[in-house]
């Protein structure tokens, strides 16, 4: 039951992991690929994040950080832990890497710290830029 559960998931085109064959033989390399673009857009957001906030809430959003990385890894091992010694099991922990990484990049993308434009949220006095740019450096919040 489990694995046939698993194979629908895995099967299941909600992500940009969804176009890695299982077939292949290559899954876990194709993968570590979609991991690598979705840290890559994750960072590219905490950036733009990160330049949009005063420094004081930048401290907060560098310590949430830390804390939501150490949540994953944890999360992501429990969640594969269910297949442990398993070939599956490096698969599903990638999986749900990607997984939570895309769900982080859209939750800094919908930041309340945002206006509808991109902009400082009137409302947010952390705020201390009112049009931020595309970052050009790689941020804090790799793994």
């Amino acid at each position: 039951m489990r694995l046939g559960l698993l194979i629908l998931v895995l099967l299941c085109p909600t992500t940009s992991f969804a176009k890695c064959d299982p077939d292949s033989g290559e899954i876990q390399e194709c993968y570590e690929q979609s991991l690598k673009k979705a840290d890559k857009s994750l960072n590219i957001a905490y950036q733009r994040l990160m330049k949009l906030l005063a420094p004081g809430n930048q401290a907060k959003l560098r310590e949430v950080e830390r804390m939501w990385l150490q949540f994953v890894e944890q999360h992501c091992r429990f969640e594969s832990g269910a297949y442990s010694g398993g070939s599956i099991e490096p698969i599903t922990y990638t999986r749900c890497l990607i997984h939570e990484t895309e769900a982080r990049t859209k939750e800094f993308n919908e930041s309340a710290h945002y206006d509808a434009n991109g902009r400082c949220s009137p409302s947010d006095t952390g705020c201390s830029d009112k049009q931020v740019a595309q970052p050009d450096s790689q941020p804090d919040a790799t793994r």
